[in-house]
This record gives structure tokens, sequence and C-alpha cells, in this order.
């Protein structure tokens, strides 16, 4: 299949025996698109790094490596660094959103449910993440954190192999002081790609803001 280069900064993603074409040391920033609106700002963000790959897909074209991806609806954002998803949500971002999601800050007390999921940062970074989605909450709002337990790197398959990213069901606890913590525990989950199979072990937080 032939890598489609669709505009100047951003990659057309493709696929060789079913898996993505990417070198390990790539991290990639991905939008299954269109989005009228959206695409200006994607294409401006990847003129701005050039040290990051920008990647869009046709997925009427490349359905398979939509398939791949679970992708349900369009426009679907992905952020992947050594073949591992660390962002993968439908709908597209504001410019401040896309530019940097570690200084993005949701409105709030704005929404009823948020989810943060597998946004794998050092400690110090994520604490920040978490706070801004605390504090996005409405009363009686819901937050489910859900990421790669540091356990997963001796039990589980796949997911960062970088020991200070990894969740721990206590450090995610700590972060979200204020909020009532109704779930808090590993969870496993099976694997099952043609690249690995098995099942990875994940850090799951449920907590609301009474």
């Amino acid at each position: 299949m032939e890598d489609h280069r669709l505009a100047p900064g951003t990659a057309g993603l493709h696929m060789v025996a079913g898996l993505p074409l990417l070198r390990p040391e790539e991290q990639v920033f991905a939008a299954m698109l269109p989005c009228r609106w959206f695409t200006p700002v994607f294409e401006q963000a990847s003129q701005r790094h050039d040290d990051i790959v920008f990647g869009k897909v046709d997925t009427e074209a490349q359905q398979e490596l939509a398939a791949g991806f679970g992708i349900m609806s369009i426009p679907t954002l992905m952020i992947i660094r050594d073949n591992v998803v660390l962002y993968a949500q439908p709908g597209a971002l504001p410019e401040p959103a896309l530019e940097d999601l570690r200084g993005y800050r949701p409105e709030a007390a704005a929404y009823d449910l948020v989810v943060v999921a597998y946004v794998q940062l050092a400690p110090a970074e994520r604490a920040g993440v978490l706070g801004g989605a605390a504090a996005a909450l409405a009363p009686r709002g819901t937050l489910l954190v859900v990421g790669h337990d540091l356990a997963n790197l001796a039990e589980g398959v796949g997911g960062p192999r970088d020991p200070a990213v990894p969740y721990t069901v206590e450090a995610i606890v700590a972060e979200l002081d204020g909020l009532t913590i109704r779930r808090a525990g590993r969870v496993r989950r099976p694997v099952d790609t043609a690249a690995e199979s098995g099942e990875a072990v994940d850090t799951l937080v449920l907590a609301t803001r009474d």
C-alpha cells in the first residue's frame, strides 16, 4: 500500500502485514479524519512540531487500519509512542488542547463524566492532568481513570516500558484529593494482536464529586 502524503508536515499512515508501519522511535499523533474545522488546526500543529510524525487516515480507503485501532467514529485522535497507544479519544480538540494535552484545562465544574484513559506521563505532569480533570467535574459528576499499571512491566503485555510512567492505584487515589473514591484496584484485560497476546494489567479508579 502506498504512503499517501496528505499535506505538508503530515503523513499518511499505512499497514504492512496487518501492522502499522512505524519506526519504534517515532512519536505519532494520528487523526482519523475528516472534520472540516479541525483539519487546519491539526495541520498547523504538525508544522510547529517537526519532531513528531502527524498522520491522517482516510477510514474509508483504509478500513483495515481503522478496524485495527477500533475506530468507531470520526474524528478520532490518537497519540502513539514506541508502538503503544497513549491516548485515543473520538472528537476534535480545541487548538490549545492539541498543542499540549498536559497544559489543557477544561471548563471547571462543567462535565458529568470525565474519562482519563492511558495518559501515561511522569508523575508531576500526570498530577496536573488529573487535577484539571477533577476540577472539570460538576457536582455529582464521575471521573474514570484507567491506565497501564506498574505491575504490567513484570506481569502483563504491552504498555510503556519506562517504569516512571505506569500508574499505581495508591498514586492515582492520592492525586484525586477532594473526590470520593468509589472503586480503586488493578484489573486485567485480554490482549490479542498480531504482535502479542496475553493479559495486560491496568489501574482503574472511579471517583465522584459529592
